[in-house]
């Protein structure tokens, strides 16, 4: 039973913090989260190994000034992770002489933050990635078990259809940024505090 409590937790940990899958949006302006050039999200663009060592060497950086402002790089406060890159995105504009400590860092804003959204993506498709495997299977063994209720069933259900969506969204993570990801791990997970 604590099994099954344990995946339930794990799997609203997984839609307050990474949100609901996204829908097709179309093409949306140079703040939002997908180019203009390619109609492509930029959370799925593949990531080089040049933009993550300058974006681990810049992120400090960006935290502390944001935080100074009262502002934080968060995207767990969206709505869904897209949301999210989209605010992020518009936080140069929200805090004056950002972009200037940015670029003496190394790396301007407007490079920043697709790189840190690029990441993020992919650090949590790594993260979540067995784990939401684990809880689907776990699940649907649940959903066998005649000594379940009906309701804790139904539940089940539900939650395997919005983590099968979910799974989905996280599977598009090109393998080279996650591979990236894997590379970098000691250090991202310093800097994002992951256990």
């Amino acid at each position: 039973m604590q099994k099954i409590f344990g995946t339930i937790l794990l799997m609203a940990f997984v839609f307050i913090f990474c949100g609901a899958p996204p829908e097709d949006r179309g093409a949306e302006t140079k703040t939002g989260v997908k180019t203009e050039e390619t109609g492509q999200d930029i959370i799925y663009q593949k990531l080089s190994e040049s933009e993550i060592q300058r974006f681990i060497k810049v992120y400090p950086i960006a935290r502390t000034e944001i935080e100074k402002a009262g502002k934080r790089l968060d995207l767990k406060k969206a709505d869904s992770p897209l949301q999210g890159f989209s605010n992020l995105a518009a936080l140069n504009k929200e805090i004056a002489g950002l972009d200037a400590k940015m670029r003496a860092a190394g790396m301007s804003w407007e490079e920043f933050w697709p790189v840190f959204s690029k990441t993020w993506f992919a650090v949590i498709a790594v993260k979540m990635g067995d784990k939401m495997d684990k809880s689907a299977a776990e699940m649907e063994k649940q959903l066998k078990d005649p000594k379940i209720p009906e309701a804790q069933k139904k539940l089940f259900k539900e939650v395997l259809e919005n983590l099968k969506k979910t799974r989905e969204m996280y599977a598009k993570v090109p393998q080279e940024n996650k591979d990236l990801v894997e590379k970098y791990w000691d250090q991202l997970s310093g800097l994002f505090d992951i256990d």
